[in-house]
């Protein structure tokens, strides 16, 4: 019976060590700047949409959506584990006409950095930050076919 209470406190350690998620704090002056979304709805066709479920210690799914016809942008949106939005960010399209090429997005995420791959009249490769949803590179070059 004494290893009943040291049973009991190690596993509430190791709980506390290995299963606990980590929230992220949202602020009131972020969550009023979080812009508008600019796909209110995912059709699979003239809007794609697709997620990432992020690992237990950043918690919730991180939304990716474009048109795959059209000179779109990508949208990215960072939800937590209840489904709130924490952050949206809006890789800028080229401003191309629409339908004139199709366009593929590729993203990737690696040591809290998130790489957006946007293939279309160009490559646009740009890398947002995961906890903040703020901007860290954008570069420009020549689709190659």
């Amino acid at each position: 019976m004494k290893f009943l209470p040291i049973a009991l406190i190690l596993l509430f350690s190791l709980s506390m060590v290995f299963g606990e998620e980590k929230s992220v704090d949202v602020t009131e002056t972020q969550i009023k700047s979080i812009p508008k979304s600019w796909f209110p709805s995912v059709d699979g066709i003239f809007t794609k949409g697709e997620f990432i479920d992020l690992s237990t210690t950043q918690g919730g799914r991180l939304y990716i959506r474009y048109g795959p016809i059209s000179d779109s942008g990508v949208e990215l949106e960072r939800v937590d584990g209840a489904g709130k939005v924490i952050w949206r960010y809006q890789v800028a399209p080229l401003g191309v006409s629409h339908s004139k090429y199709n366009h593929r997005v590729w993203t990737r995420i690696e040591d809290k950095k998130i790489q957006v791959t946007s293939i279309g009249a160009k490559t646009i490769i740009e890398t947002i930050d995961l906890d903040t949803g703020t901007k860290v590179s954008r570069s420009i070059h020549e689709t190659q076919r």
